[in-house]
């Protein structure tokens, strides 16, 4: 016997011994040292051992390397030979779970002949009581079954007759939900390609017992399988074939009547779902009872959470019973609607005000019944509402014609019905409804009832002439700007949007013009963001887009110029941005309505924008968003059209001309690259830098790259070296940075950068120049470069870097310095379209740095907290699993936990969460310690380096150890991780105690 064997037989399967013989004999196997039917032949005593654990032990062993070897050693012979021992053995208690695993790896993973396919389901069916076995070895069989059923159906429908009642039976009563959903899988399956007739009761009643589903998922749902799920599974089982109907419907229509609101849910979704596949014939044999029950529990839930559900069921039920014909729907109706018309007509009874929705939900879907009903009740309806009534009545009567008003606008009713015979009586008693004086409880009732009958209306095809149209516009406009109640405001915020589409003239010469008008007149008025956002709203709806972008950009100047708040300019240019995205989003087919506004926003803003550099006023805050809806223009407009624009640009920049549109003084001297400027080149540099990452290759060889030559290139790199505007340093290192990513020369840029390095930025760094951060900025983006070709001099120059971050003057631009070189977020735009890294380069570049700052570490007498910041930040910005000095990075990381310095503990903590979730075998040995230090960084009293960031760091990464370690590593340190963060349940903030809360019963669920 091979050794091996022995070995895995003598010990239990957890153990180590029995592990590592398992590994070897696979290896044998792979290398063809033994083969298979070798193994089979040397376990034959153990496989017919009277021990049943021996025998188990010896199945075990044979279906383990079995599965485990390469599936091109395994000939068909082989696959057919295991089969079959695994077939013929499942009466081998013991032994059941490694034989239906070796069955289902085969099912799952070989090609078996079809005869013996056939064969499995048939033992299954005869050797096992699925319900007698627990429950991993249900599974099994279910995944066996399921594995067959998507690999080899066309085998199992020649035996249906065999299959289909086998399934059916061997199912019965299975609770696990894993299960379940195989088994409404299969279901499914049978229904649609096999002949189910005959069985079609049983099915029925296999499936309908796991209605209602009452699942929910557990803690954590580690099954993945949700509560819609199964209903989804259910559903589709019981409205997949007509013949279900009979079966289903009536039992249905029973759970209505039920206690629980979930199942009266599922009932409905089910009987409409089943509307277009069940028989008719078994709706209209139920209909008496199901319109009763859905009459009454829509009575009964008036005003609650299920009115909805049952009223939607109404107006389904209409087109469902429709199918049966005019007869069968005018039945429907009668039943339906003859009880609550009754009511409405006493007007006094309790149930008269519901009785309405009822009656509009049987007629809100339908044509025929739509006609039916209108024809019967709305000549008596006049009549009522022409007589003098209460206010309740009235109230209650006009909300009834609203309703009915907005149904006939669903409908397209045409002129000839009977509603356009009332519409003079209509718009004067709906004027009325709103001019009441009276102090009651239904005034606000019956206003809002006259704002929705004016707009529905004013909807109708030719229902009202135009003045009358123009009057309810301007009542809605009057509302809309000085109604003080938000519910009123919305409401006829949506009614104008909604009469844009036939009435766009009148609104855009009418409502626009006030609105902007209001935003004029009140700049910090408290309905501010309100008239804004309905200024946006209307402008969209109207495809009015051009005027609108122009006055806001107006408002927005003047607002510069009467140095309004930046929160307020922010949302003007919000406005603009959401007007632009939302029209782009609308305007899919016809996206030239957009880029016709470019102009408009493009010579404004440059115009303000360089108003403001020549007048050195502060820079605008809110410049991110202005390059923003800059890319977004040009993300829709053509190659040309973008080419013009970096012409534009570039003529800005490098030749300082301005259009004769800015209305720039002649005698200032404008220079858009002024280092003396601290303030107000932000803008423009973003611009700058925002279109070159946006425009093509193409025009960047074509326009950017001629305007630009080597003679402009150095005197930005000598503007930078000498100058103390970190600012301006960074934004034109960036610009340069950009531009030698982008230029097509890579050897030749490549020598220019080195030369720059080596003449200009060497001379600054090496001597006591006050220059030096700004030199360092440059020197980091000219990194960046050498970073993204894969120029070996990187790693040279960034040792260099590297060594600059003990001393304590410059730590923070070097330590910045890294952020610029490997993040992949420096520029406006995703980095793969702007370039591509090579991962093996950045690898060996990255553990190069990490080893130069442990030595640095190492080297220090005094612990540098920059070095250790350094450290944390190339950390966070790698690929943790291609680190190769983890075991030397870790102590300092977990040491800088000890540190009280937020920087450093946020560096530290963003490492170590990374690490874990990579690599959590990394911190096993060190989780006492480590909790340690992350129950400490939790309360904001130890130290005022314990900042909100730090502290929900914290709480995040324990709430990550208790999901990734084995419960049995931190069961000894629950208690005291509950214990200590109940006093974080108490923090100050917020989002703090909200991250305890969760943490804290994420460790409170850990059990052995």
């Amino acid at each position: 016997m091979i050794s091996e064997i022995q070995t895995f037989i003598e010990n239990k399967s957890n153990t180590k011994e029995a592990f590592d013989s398992l590994n070897q004999m696979i290896q044998y196997v792979n290398n063809k040292k033994v083969t298979i039917l070798m193994i089979v032949e040397d376990l034959s005593d153990t496989l017919v051992n009277t021990d049943p654990k021996i025998r188990a032990k010896g199945v075990e062993l044979l279906i383990k390397v079995f599965s485990n070897c390469d599936v091109s050693i395994i000939t068909p012979k082989i696959a057919s030979v295991i089969l079959k021992f695994c077939l013929e053995r499942l009466n081998d208690l013991h032994s059941l779970q490694s034989l239906l695993e070796g069955i289902l790896y085969i099912t799952e993973n070989l090609e078996i002949d079809s005869e013996i396919v056939n064969d499995i389901p048939k033992t299954l069916f005869d050797e096992l009581t699925i319900q007698g076995y627990q429950q991993t070895v249900r599974h099994v069989i279910f995944k066996i079954y399921d594995s067959l059923v998507e690999k080899y159906l066309s085998e199992l429908k020649k035996i249906e007759d065999i299959f289909v009642p086998g399934f059916v039976q061997t199912v019965e009563g299975e609770k696990d939900p894993r299960n379940i959903m195989i088994i409404f899988k299969i279901i499914k399956i049978i229904l649609k390609e096999m002949n189910y007739k005959p069985y079609i009761e049983d099915i029925f009643e296999i499936v309908f017992c796991y209605f209602p589903i009452s699942f929910k998922s557990p803690p954590g749902n580690v099954i993945k399988i949700t509560t819609e799920d199964l209903k989804n599974g259910l559903r589709e089982c019981l409205t997949a074939v007509p013949e279900i109907s009979k079966f289903a419907i009536p039992q249905l229509i029973e759970k209505l009547s039920s206690r629980l609101d979930n199942t009266k849910r599922d009932s409905i979704d089910i009987l409409v779902a089943g509307g277009e596949k069940y028989d008719i014939e078994d709706y209209i044999n139920n209909l008496e009872k199901l319109t009763e029950i859905l009459r009454d529990e829509a009575f009964d839930n008036a005003g609650e959470s299920l009115e909805s559900l049952y009223l939607d069921a109404i107006s389904s039920f209409t087109n469902i019973y429709s199918r049966g014909g005019n007869e069968c729907l005018d039945k429907y109706i009668k039943e339906m609607t003859s009880k609550p018309i009754s009511y409405i007509k006493d007007y006094g009874h309790p149930r008269g005000k519901f009785s309405r929705n009822i009656i509009c939900a049987v007629i809100k879907e339908n044509e025929y019944a739509f006609n039916k009903i209108i024809n019967e009740i709305f000549p008596d309806l006049m009549d009522k509402i022409e007589q003098p009534n209460p206010p309740s009545v009235q109230s209650f009567l006009m909300e009834y014609v609203r309703s009915i008003l907005s149904i006939a606008n669903l409908r397209f009713i045409g002129k000839d019905n009977i509603i356009y015979q009332y519409k003079d009586i209509l718009f004067k008693e709906f004027n009325e409804l709103k001019k009441s004086d009276d102090d009651n409880d239904f005034k606000k009732d019956m206003e809002i009832s006259s704002i929705g009958g004016l707009y529905e209306m004013a909807n109708l095809e030719e229902f009202l002439p135009a003045d009358q149209i123009k009057d309810i516009i301007n009542d809605f406009n009057n509302k809309l700007l000085s109604d003080s109640r938000e519910e009123i405001r919305k409401l006829c915020l949506k009614n104008i949007l909604g009469l844009s589409m036939k009435n766009s003239d009148l609104i855009t010469t009418i409502t626009l013009p006030l609105l902007y008008n209001k935003l004029q007149a009140d700049m910090i008025d408290s309905n501010y963001e309100w008239v804004l956002q309905s200024y946006e709203d209307i402008t969209i709806e109207c495809k009015f887009y051009e005027d609108t972008i122009s006055k806001l950009i107006s408002l927005y100047e003047d607002g510069i110029n009467g140095k309004q708040n930046t929160d307020y300019l922010t949302k003007l240019l919000e406005s603009v941005k959401n007007i632009i995205d939302r029209g782009i989003q609308k305007e899919i087919n016809n996206k030239d309505i957009i880029v016709n506004c470019f102009p408009i926003f493009k010579d404004n803003i440059l115009r303000i924008v360089i108003h403001n550099s020549v007048q050195q006023r502060e820079e605008l805050q809110n410049i991110d968003i202005i390059s923003l809806i800059f890319q977004k223009f040009q993300s829709i407009m053509d190659e040309d059209k973008n080419k013009e624009f970096n012409e534009e640009i570039l003529n800005i920049f490098v030749n300082k001309k301005l259009l004769n549109s800015m209305d720039i003084d002649g005698n200032i001297e404008f220079n858009p690259l002024n280092e003396n400027s601290p303030k107000a080149q932000t803008c423009l540099l973003n611009i700058l830098i925002s279109i070159t990452c946006n425009i093509s290759q193409d025009i960047f060889n074509n326009t950017t790259a001629k305007v630009i030559n080597e003679e402009f290139l150095n005197t930005l790199v000598k503007s930078i070296i000498n100058t103390l505007n970190s600012n301006y340093a960074n934004l034109v290192s960036k610009f340069i940075s950009l531009y030698c990513i982008r230029f097509n020369d890579e050897k030749c840029i490549q020598n220019r950068i080195k030369a720059w390095i080596e003449n200009d930025i060497y001379s600054v760094i090496n001597s006591n120049m006050v220059f030096k951060e700004t030199t360092i900025i440059l020197f980091s983006w000219f990194l960046k470069v050498l970073f993204v070709k894969s120029n070996p001099d990187v790693s040279k120059y960034t040792l260099d870097l590297i060594n600059l971050i003990p001393n304590e003057s410059h730590a923070t631009s070097c330590v910045n310095g890294m952020k610029t070189i490997f993040d992949v977020e420096t520029f406006p735009i995703e980095a793969n379209s702007l370039y591509t890294i090579d991962t093996e380069f950045e690898g060996n570049l990255i553990n190069t740095l990490l080893n130069e700052l442990i030595v640095i570490y190492k080297s220090s007498e005094i612990k540098n907290i920059h070095v250790i910041v350094a450290l944390g930040v190339l950390l966070k910005l790698s690929n943790v699993k291609s680190i190769t000095c983890k075991e030397e990075v870790k102590p300092i990381m977990l040491y800088a936990l000890t540190l009280e310095d937020s920087s450093v503990l946020v560096s530290s903590l963003e490492f170590l969460i990374v690490l874990t979730s990579a690599l959590p075998n990394e911190l096993r040995s060190d989780l006492f310690i480590l909790i340690k230090y992350l129950l400490r960084l939790t309360k904001a009293k130890n130290s005022l380096a314990y900042t909100i960031k730090v502290r929900v760091l914290s709480l995040r990464f324990l709430d990550l150890i208790s999901k990734t370690y084995d419960n049995y590593e931190l069961l000894p340190m629950k208690q005291n991780v509950i214990n200590e963060l109940d006093c974080v349940l108490d923090d100050n903030k917020k989002y703090v105690r909200k991250m305890a809360v969760h943490c804290r019963n994420q460790w409170f669920t850990l059990v052995n």
